[in-house]
């Protein structure tokens, strides 16, 4: 594996410190030793350290190689420890881990970057290569007296006077003593200062839970003086209903079963209030490492908790249906502040009329309820209530009272007092007028309901007569007509074998002695097969004597559940026979160390006194050392969710056996711990280790090209990957400067010649040409040895400037098609997604010519979205099949998800036939993927280049894929939104139209009446309504009949409609032969020409009316009233004014109007 900074690959399993001087040569000897940058070698599977040179020694004040390496991990601290573990799985990726730590060689304080790699070995064992770089500063996390000896830009000396560095040592290490002291106690101070101004509650106890000290923010909370707090135990103010589960994770924080535990709990405060704390609670050892104290930290989190169940009703509520939002003032009239924009749909006030100044609520409430309202009110905000609801009758626009109910949420200022009230309501009439009719079917039809859809039955026990729902036939396919509603037909239906269970079950619920009736059973289909069906029912109606009378239920085809229950046993089966034939031994274990399951014994031998029973802990099979260790891992794995491996020794009947255990977290609180037995790779490993030559290795393998120069320039050593590399052999360095021939000119030559006289450590990019011509990117770094020469280090980066540059078109395909898929899933105009998507797509990948095919019916496969180049033809709106541009037989690949993908058509496998059409079509390469729409084939994604050959990358072909994917997802949405639109503006015409007339109904027209009253109030403009009657119609339907009646209804009103021009004028059918006009903007004048008008049309209809006591024809009689709206009036008042000049052109002898 090869290191990210230095290059440097290890083939060899372990460095051994009996041969190392043996095998290195006196070269890389001196090349590592003379390294100024710390380096040494680090075995962490044995925890030994296996090389360091002289720079690394210096770090831990070791002068000689063998003094290091005969210590087992003792120069590095635990927290270096700690992090490498953490940082394990890292190095296994090959990743490169970056941590800063602080050595003290001689007293000194010396800050370090370390880089830590993962190097594998040609036997596939691993170690870990650390290189550090000295910081130029001192760490400021640790006191650095001023007297103190500073860290110096070289190692010590060999002739260094150890009796003066002696002496030096221990005055700078009293001088450190006394500023610690002094720094220790700063620190008290601020923390004593921290502590009491913290706005968190802080507190200590005793092991008993007695307080020992608080600050005031605890205080506060509970509301206690610091004298009467004084020894108190937690147990005394904590939420009784509370207390069990504090106790529990309290007790095994003291048995040292988890460090800390935070918990959300109630305590009880001095007053008697309840509050609700978040507490955090940790444990404080002695030197000894036993609990002395426990450390709390406490934050009220009561507004949070009163706000999270407001939250939940006020959710409630607007899931429920339209809710209108008040905010009201804490007065005595409730003055509202603001008020939601769907009042008026609720209420039918305008917001506007709400927020002028002299309206006050009350004033709406109804007089029976005023009173109550007011008191409730009053009481739950002196109770300190969050919240409360009430129900309670408010005054409609239209003078109607209807039924409120009222969430109110009472808001308070610092000091506690309600600073005003915030209401959702919603208008509730409706169900207080059903409530009684509801509560009578409720219990009949409760029961069917639930069946959400499926087939509902009714049987009269006493009758034996069963109803059975359309939907139940269907399931079996009988139509409605082909079942008879009888128990003898559904027993015939039974499968025979299930019949008698299935009535010793019904039985028994009949009987009372079940709370349902449930049962499965198959039954027969029309077809002859039979299903599978649930089948629930209760009895819903008893006779007087208790005997049953009806009975509901309801049946469910659970056919496909049977299949994947049989499939989900078949897959168990197949899973236990797996588990059985692995090697490996698995165990389900919780986070206490438990076993709760023996999944797999595999090959691995039991510990004495382990075996296969459940609930037994680790500590009982395992040694402590091992059970601490797997412990560990455990949590890891639960807290970061993520597999952890280690290896392990083990003796088992008294032989060392090696382990291998990885552990998976399954949820939060059990992993699954799998163990192999890897004693057998482990010998192996350990007798191969003898037999590496480690120095040569590292020279002939090393991934990086290390070249020997004297001091003169010459060449006297190169390394096999130098020579593969540039492809000189030492012989040919040697005979002559293949310096000049590497570099690309003569100033690349004069820069390759600096870089390697500065000697200076730092790595230089530079373009070597190699024997070929060929020129590659290189990277390189020269160190000088003691005797002159030097050494030059360097590495072929051609993959990695390869990689950077792909990853970097790669991120901004990536960018460009996220915002193209973003753009498609912000629209649902299926043209704007297509032809938003062609145009991304052919700036993106700069190509000629993007279409979108979309198949019809007949499979024409049309072009409907298209992005071309100027110079190339456009084919939008061809016929993508009978142009020949799609060949017919290979839909079906396409249907399949096939994609076709030609970089140039005449050096490929397509028909010569279809090579031409291309040709013709200006098409030189082309890439076709399909756009599947639940698996069928909706259309194609084409991407065609014209100019030239071009060869589609598999990065470019992904990400079409996966665009195909969204603009499906995309076309799906948009079809789905425009049938939604659809079906919306017939429900729309159906609830505001007259079937018979198709003129608007007389919900419509008082709805459109208050809004154009409204809309007259503000403008302060004429409203004029017109209301017409057909003369005699009672006496046309006893002549003509009903059906002609209506014919006549339709013609009248189809005259009234001709009759009405300008589009906010409004006719409807007010009731029976009554109809009714609305006339925004419009004077009596204008009034009474409508309904001239309107009298011409219905005149020219002459349809004949016998009957008729003024004329031989249909004939009408018109009332017109007009005014100018305003706060004074209401709509009903003008429609009540225009029905008594109905009245009165009646009276003065029909056929004609008359004027308000």
């Amino acid at each position: 594996m090869q290191n990210e900074r230095l290059g440097i690959h290890l083939p060899f399993d372990v460095f051994s410190p009996m041969n190392v001087n043996e095998l290195l040569s006196s070269i890389a000897i001196s090349a590592f030793e003379a390294l100024r940058t710390p380096i040494w070698i680090y075995d962490f599977q044995t925890l030994q350290w296996r090389w360091a040179n002289k720079a690394a020694r210096w770090l831990w004040s070791v002068e000689r190689p063998d003094d290091l390496l005969s210590q087992h991990a003792h120069p590095m601290s635990e927290s270096i420890q700690i992090h490498l573990s953490n940082s394990l799985e890292q190095f296994q990726q090959g990743k490169t881990v970056q941590a800063r730590w602080t050595f003290y060689p001689q007293g000194q304080a010396v800050s370090v970057d370390c880089y830590y790699s993962c190097l594998s070995m040609a036997d596939g064992q691993q170690v870990m290569l650390v290189e550090g770089s000295i910081c130029p500063q001192q760490p400021t996390d640790r006191p650095q007296p001023t007297d103190r000896p500073q860290p110096t830009d070289r190692l010590p000396s060999e002739n260094t006077d150890l009796d003066a560095l002696i002496r030096d040592r221990e005055h700078a290490e009293v001088s450190y003593r006394l500023q610690v002291e002094e720094a220790l106690r700063q620190s008290e101070v601020r923390f004593r200062g921290m502590f009491e101004t913290s706005a968190i509650g802080i507190g200590l106890t005793n092991l008993n839970g007695d307080l020992i000290d608080c600050n005031a923010a605890a205080l506060k909370m509970l509301g206690y003086s610091k004298e009467e707090i004084a020894n108190i135990n937690f147990r005394d103010y904590s939420h009784p209903d509370d207390l069990d589960k504090d106790l529990r994770l309290y007790q095994e924080l003291l048995a040292g079963n988890r460090d800390s535990y935070q918990i959300e709990k109630r305590y009880i405060r001095k007053n008697g209030q309840v509050l609700w704390g978040r507490l955090t609670v940790s444990i404080i050892r002695d030197s000894q490492g036993n609990p002395e104290y426990t450390f709390g930290m406490l934050e009220d989190i009561s507004d949070y908790k009163l706000a999270e169940q407001a939250l939940l009703e006020e959710r409630r509520l607007f899931m429920a249906g339209p809710t209108v939002v008040f905010k009201w003032q804490s007065t005595a009239d409730w003055v509202v502040d603001y008020v939601s924009q769907n009042v008026y749909e609720q209420l039918g006030y305008l917001p506007e009329a709400f927020t002028q100044k002299g309206f006050a609520y009350r004033h709406l409430i109804h007089p029976e309820d005023l009173e109550r309202v007011r008191q409730e009110v009053q009481q739950h905000t002196q109770n300190g209530d969050a919240f409360f609801e009430q129900e309670y009758r408010l005054r409609h626009a239209n003078g109607e009272y209807r039924w409120l109910y009222d969430f109110t949420t009472v808001v308070r200022g610092s000091d506690g007092f309600a600073t005003h009230y915030l209401g959702y309501v919603q208008d509730v009439t409706e169900r207080k007028q059903t409530e009684v009719a509801l509560q009578e079917s409720k219990a009949l039809w409760q029961y069917a309901l639930e069946g959400s859809g499926d087939g509902i039955w009714d049987w009269n026990v006493q009758t034996n007569e069963i109803f059975f729902s359309p939907a139940w036939k269907a399931m079996l396919g009988f139509e409605e007509d082909e079942l008879e509603n009888s128990l003898s037909q559904w027993d015939n239906l039974v499968h025979p074998d299930d019949r008698e269970r299935v009535y010793h079950v019904l039985e028994l619920h009949l009987q009372g002695k079940t709370d349902q009736y449930v049962s499965e059973y198959r039954i027969r289909c029309k077809d002859g097969t039979y299903k599978w069906h649930f089948d629930r029912g209760r009895v819903v109606q008893r006779t007087s004597d208790g005997r049953p009378q009806r009975i509901i239920g309801m049946n469910v085809d659970i056919s496909k559940q049977k299949e994947i229950e049989a499939a989900l046993r078949q897959s168990e089966a197949t899973k236990q026979a797996m588990l059985e034939a692995i090697p490996d031994l698995l165990i389900r274990i919780n986070r206490d160390g438990i076993r709760l399951d023996f999944i797999s014994g595999g090959e691995i031998k039991l510990v004495c006194g382990a075996n296969r029973a459940i609930h037994q802990s680790i500590y009982e099979t395992l040694s402590r050392r091992l059970a601490d260790q797997r412990m560990y891992f455990i949590h890891q794995a639960l807290e970061t969710g993520k597999r952890q491996v280690y290896q392990h020794e083990i003796e088992i009947e008294g032989a060392l056996h090696y382990e291998e255990t990885r552990i998976v977290p399954i949820n939060v609180d059990e992993v699954l711990v799998m163990v192999r037995d890897i004693t057998d790779q482990k010998q192996a490993e350990l007798t191969l280790q003898k037999q590496k030559e480690i120095l040569q290795a590292i020279f002939d393998h090393i991934p990086i090209m290390l070249a020997f120069f004297n001091e003169q320039g010459q060449v006297e050593l190169i390394n096999r990957e130098m020579e593969q590399v540039l492809g000189w052999s030492l012989s040919e360095w040697q005979q002559s400067n293949r310096l000049v021939e590497s570099c690309s000119d003569e100033a690349y030559y004069h820069q390759l010649l600096a870089c390697i006289r500065a000697v200076n450590n730092q790595w230089k990019d530079l373009k070597a040409r190699t024997v070929s011509g060929n020129l590659l990117d290189t990277s390189w770094t020269t160190i000088r040895l003691s005797d002159g020469r030097g050494i030059s280090i360097g590495q072929d980066i051609s993959k990695r400037k390869r990689i950077e540059e792909n990853l970097r078109q790669r991120a901004k395909l990536d960018r460009l098609i996220s915002a193209v898929t973003q753009r498609i899933h912000q629209s649902l105009d299926l043209d704007e997604i297509l032809h938003t998507t062609v145009s991304e797509i052919r700036q993106v990948l700069q190509t000629d010519r993007v279409l979108v095919c979309r198949f019809e019916p007949d499979a024409s496969g049309l072009v409907i979205a298209e992005s071309v180049r100027e110079d190339w033809m456009s084919l939008l709106g061809r016929s993508m099949v009978d142009e020949g541009l799609i060949i017919s037989s290979r839909l079906q690949s396409y249907a399949d998800g096939q994609i076709q993908n030609t970089s140039d058509i005449f050096n490929s496998d397509l028909p010569e036939s279809y090579i031409e059409i291309l040709a013709h079509f200006q098409v030189r390469a082309t890439l076709i993927l399909p756009i599947l729409r639940s698996e069928t084939l909706w259309g194609l994604l084409m991407v065609q280049h014209c100019a030239e050959p071009r060869v589609w990358q598999s990065t470019e072909v992904e990400l079409l894929t996966q665009l195909s994917n969204q603009m499906a997802i995309g076309i799906q949405q948009s079809e789905l939104y425009q049938k939604l639109q659809q079906v919306n503006q017939e429900l729309q015409h159906l609830a505001t139209h007259d079937e018979l007339t198709q003129l608007a109904n007389r919900r419509y027209f008082d709805d459109y009446l208050d809004q154009e009253w409204n809309r007259m109030v503000r403008e302060q403009s004429d409203l004029a309504i017109i209301l017409c009657d057909i003369d005699y119609f009672k006496l046309y339907n006893d002549t003509y009949g009903h059906l002609a009646g209506d014919e006549c209804l339709a013609r009248v009103a189809q005259a009234i409609g001709r009759a009405i021009k300008r589009p906010a004028d409004l006719a409807a059918r007010y009731g029976g032969e009554e109809f009714a006009i609305i006339l925004p903007n419009t004077n009596s004048i204008g009034a009474i020409q409508v309904a001239q008008e309107i009298c011409q049309e219905v005149a020219q209809l002459k349809l004949a009316h016998a009957a008729s006591q003024i004329q031989p024809w249909i004939t009408l009689s018109l009332g017109i009233a007009c005014d100018i709206p305003d706060f004074t009036t209401s709509p009903q008042q003008l429609v009540n004014k225009a029905d008594r000049a109905l009245y009165k052109a009646k009276e003065n002898g029909r056929n004609c109007y008359h004027i308000a």
